[in-house]
């Protein structure tokens, strides 16, 4: 089986779109083989990704609607050598509103497609028609859908009612990340620990607002680069304005194996998103290295991947993140329940559980579309 995919961003491990298909294809079973096309990465990123076969587009990214019609020819005419040099079984479209998938579900007739749901996709069709009818022409060329988590799915069919078959396969994480922590090992301190992207949707000022209200034996690392210009400024300015400098700390963006080393050095991670959360990976790598997760309920996977395994917060605002954070450094033995039941529900996440389900539903679809032939026009 070939399998053809990719994501039409500039290649880098921001983001987890990118270090998940990395996780998916990098390992690859016996008798699979797997081309990846992207945007190629910023000058000077060195080579961070496992895939072997990994081509760079020549197209230039258009991210909105003017030009993307063009972009989109572009990526055909690429999208048409790839195929007839690689000859697909299989083409996992990643992002049901990105252009390449648009590219793959127009430029291969009769090679069945598979499309994988990440989180903007229904972000970007509900907020413009223009996008919520490129998500239905891209979908209109899928054989399936796939999605990392039922309530993701729900969001997906809200906003594209459609018969079109689909299946919830959980995203996972190496299994390399997993370290339990031996139960009562604990800093006489509450350690947390923000970890994501520095955008206001992402909620990085309300880990930091909720600094206010806590005791000075808990402190804040805020790990993450910049994605919104001022964003960072704003955050250094709340901890100045109210003395936080001491307890409050800047780490920037980390890689991602640096990332998940330094998890062991906090108690709680804390997401305090205000948008949906496709899925959320980064709670699952903190479960596995004994954090207890204490997130917002914003929507979208997060409940799912989580759940009940983390402590949800009442209302998303720093004084209930901060009454959260002082109860789990209250009482140890909360703190111990939620660490040991973190690490229980990481554990169903494990890349070498995922993967093997993950390439066996992808050989069930290309051999079924085999059988079947290509799906009718909508």
């Amino acid at each position: 089986m070939r399998i053809l995919t990719g994501i039409d961003i500039p290649f880098t491990p921001f983001g987890g779109s990118p270090i998940l298909c990395d996780d998916w294809y990098s390992q690859p079973p016996p008798g699979v083989q797997v081309r990846f096309l992207t945007l190629a990465p910023p000058e000077g990123t060195g080579r961070w990704w496992a895939m072997e076969d990994v081509h760079f587009l020549e197209a230039r990214k258009a991210r909105t609607q003017e030009g993307f019609d063009a972009y989109v020819q572009q990526l055909r005419r690429e999208v048409a050598r790839h195929v007839a040099d690689f000859r697909p079984t299989l083409i996992h479209c990643q992002h049901l509103n990105f252009g390449l998938s648009r590219a793959f579900a127009e430029e291969a007739p009769g090679i069945a497609k598979v499309g994988i749901c990440h989180g903007t996709d229904v972000q970007s069709a509900t907020q413009s028609g223009f996008f919520l009818a490129n998500l239905r022409a891209i979908r209109a060329g899928m054989n399936a859908l796939l999605f990392p988590a039922r309530r993701m799915a729900d969001d997906y069919f809200a906003v594209d009612p459609c018969e079109l078959e689909h299946t919830v396969l959980p995203h996972g994480i190496p299994d390399r990340f997993y370290a339990p922590r031996p139960e009562g090992q604990r800093a006489p301190s509450l350690r947390v620990l923000y970890a994501g992207r520095l955008t206001p949707w992402k909620g990085a000022d309300i880990a930091v607002s909720a600094m206010r209200y806590l005791p000075e034996d808990v402190s804040l690392s805020v790990v993450g680069g910049e994605d919104s210009p001022g964003y960072l400024d704003q955050l250094r300015a709340e901890v100045t304005t109210h003395g936080l400098e001491a307890r409050v700390h800047f780490e920037g963006h980390l890689p991602r194996e640096r990332l998940v080393e330094r998890f062991s050095d906090f108690d709680v991670c804390v997401f305090p998103s205000r948008r949906l959360e496709a899925f959320s990976l980064t709670t699952i790598e903190a479960q596995a290295r004994g954090l207890v997760v204490v997130y917002a309920g914003a929507g979208g996977g997060i409940v799912d991947a989580v759940g009940e395994s983390g402590l949800q917060v009442r209302e998303n605002t720093p004084e209930v993140l901060a009454s959260s954070l002082a109860r789990l450094r209250a009482e140890p033995a909360l703190l111990e329940h939620y660490r040991a039941r973190g690490y229980r529900n990481a554990e169903q996440y494990r890349m070498s559980v995922i993967r093997p389900r993950f390439f066996a539903l992808a050989r069930e679809h290309a051999l079924r579309s085999r059988a079947n032939g290509p799906p009718p026009l909508a």
